[in-house]
């Protein structure tokens, strides 16, 4: 886990997606690298495996990549990398901007990990 650098996707989020990021420390974006036949199941694959731990897909971000100097195998492999940002439902609700209910933050850390290691498992 690493630092989230939040004013650049306050400024980069809304050009993604519509809902307002929340306040610095109430949110988790990841990196997760799609199939780029399969990106809308894998995407509604993840969004449930959230959704189902109490958590709440606020939309993704594809990643800027330069794929300039791969060659042709390798660009067919390639993969789509979208960040998806990830908030505790109880806390953000389910409006397009945070309801500033209540957060535990071990609770959020802990649903981000089984998130992250059951995603990794299913996609």
């Amino acid at each position: 886990m690493t630092g989230i650098p939040h004013d650049f996707f306050v400024r980069e989020s809304p050009h993604s997606f519509t809902a307002a990021l929340p306040a610095q420390g109430l949110y988790a974006v990841g990196n997760v690298f799609l199939s780029k036949t399969a990106t809308e199941a894998q995407q509604t694959t993840f969004e449930s495996i959230a959704s189902g731990l109490g958590l709440r897909v606020l939309g993704w971000r594809d990643v800027p990549t330069d794929n300039s100097i791969l060659g042709p195998a390798s660009k067919s492999n390639e993969p789509r990398i979208r960040q998806p940002f990830v908030v505790l439902k109880t806390n953000y609700g389910n409006g397009q901007k945070s309801e500033e209910g209540p957060f535990d933050e071990k609770y959020f850390l802990r649903q981000l990990f089984v998130l992250r290691k059951q995603a990794t498992h299913k996609l």
